[in-house]
């Protein structure tokens, strides 16, 4: 995957929504069954993201509004901020 950035659910192709909702689908249902902390935190993102593939404005920084790269949700998908924000 190339650093391109995602400025709404347009700019992913079909093979990559799909590709990133199987991933973030997994990650929820391996998460189900955790019962720690950290794994109901990031339960709520997965969702988040989920939902955000959903409706549009998926990739976007939720601090700076700007676009992340199409590498960084590739590598973890529930991710909310740009490198620059995290």
């Amino acid at each position: 995957m190339n650093g391109t950035f995602v400025i709404s659910n347009e700019n992913l192709t079909r093979v990559e929504t799909a590709r990133l909702r199987q991933a973030l689908i997994a990650m929820r249902d391996e998460l189900v069954n955790r019962s720690g902390d950290l794994d109901r935190i990031r339960k709520k993102q997965v969702d988040s993201a989920i939902r955000k593939l959903d409706k549009g404005g998926y990739g976007i920084c939720e601090a700076c509004t700007r676009p992340m790269l199409k590498a960084r949700l590739i590598e973890k998908p529930f991710v909310r901020y740009c490198v620059s924000c995290f």
